[in-house]
């Protein structure tokens, strides 16, 4: 989910109304913001690392709309891909 550039309470919002739509589908569904609470005072490289530790123990990855625009989405993507992970670009 792409999220420099927005307002970050529209992506906090937008994460929890995703994470409550694919619980209908997953039984356990993590967003950028589980992996790294927003915090105004953690670093971008931080919050990556939060998320890229989290993206690791997954078995799959879901990109939202845009995500080929965000740097970190599509680091994402790069690691998603060496680790084997699946992924789904919607």
């Amino acid at each position: 989910m792409p999220i420099s550039g927005y307002e970050i309470q529209e992506r906090i919002d937008h994460a929890k109304s995703a994470k409550a739509a694919l619980l209908n589908m997953y039984s356990e569904v993590v967003t950028p913001f589980d992996a790294c609470p927003y915090d105004p005072d953690k670093s971008y490289g931080e919050c990556m690392k939060d998320c890229l530790r989290e993206l690791i123990e997954c078995d799959k990855i879901i990109f939202d709309k845009g995500w080929y625009e965000s740097n970190g989405c599509r680091i994402e993507a790069e690691v998603a891909r060496g680790c084997k992970i699946e992924m789904e670009m919607l």
